[in-house]
């Protein structure tokens, strides 16, 4: 549990929805708000978390919270992630949840925000020959090195809780397209998580302390 302000230097900073639409998070002042990273073409980490994330949506959103509260994917690939490319990957998640946003920035925006929120980012070489990009079948040639956190913010752009490290989902979450392009440390990590995993149920925890509602276990968490 923490308790830190998020200064307006980065609530302000200008981001761009997947829709085109020109937003921050200030526009969801009032809303809780959980953020989380996301690389649209990573192939370990990365299709296994939002799919907790977006799971995590949905149970919101069943329990009549979806104005309340807004789940934020946010890339750490501004080169890659376009406003276009991240609305391609939204759709994977067949009707994705209406309090999920996904997100990009420029290269100079995006990195002052994950800086501020601890995520470190390291783009490299892509070594692997196997590694093709879901969306353009094209060879992938880099990869970003990132850590994982999910960072819980109140009404007011305080940071109330972070979870921390890659989550956990039930396999038949992952859309079968991404699932399909998981690296092999991908598919072992799906098929075998570590302990240490976050998983869906500790997100809604934590969305249902802020809020103080108890929202449902969705089933197969």
């Amino acid at each position: 549990m923490v308790d830190t302000l998020t200064p307006e230097s980065v609530l302000d900073l200008p981001l761009t929805a997947s829709d085109g639409r020109k937003v921050s998070l200030t526009s969801f002042r009032g809303e809780f708000v959980v953020v989380c990273d996301v690389m649209t073409s990573g192939q370990e980490t990365n299709p296994v978390n939002t799919a907790a994330v977006v799971q995590a949506a949905r149970a919101v959103q069943a329990a009549g919270l979806g104005r309340r509260v807004r789940f934020l994917s946010i890339t750490i690939d501004p080169q890659r992630d376009t406003p276009t490319r991240l609305a391609a990957y939204r759709r994977l998640y067949v009707d994705p949840p209406a309090d999920w946003t996904l997100l990009t920035g420029s290269p100079n925006v995006i990195g002052t925000l994950w800086r501020h929120f601890g995520v470190r980012r390291e783009r490299i070489p892509e070594h692997s020959d196997q590694a093709v990009d879901w969306m353009t079948l094209s060879p992938l040639t880099y990869t970003v090195v990132h850590n994982d956190q999910l960072h819980f913010l109140d009404r007011t752009g305080h940071d109330r809780f972070v979870l921390g490290g890659p989550g956990h989902v039930q396999q038949s979450r992952v859309p079968a397209l991404l699932e399909g392009f998981l690296d092999s440390q991908g598919h072992r990590d799906l098929k075998d998580p570590s302990l240490n995993d976050w998983t869906t149920r500790q997100v809604l925890n934590v969305v249902g302390w802020l809020t103080a509602h108890q929202i449902p276990t969705p089933a197969a968490t």
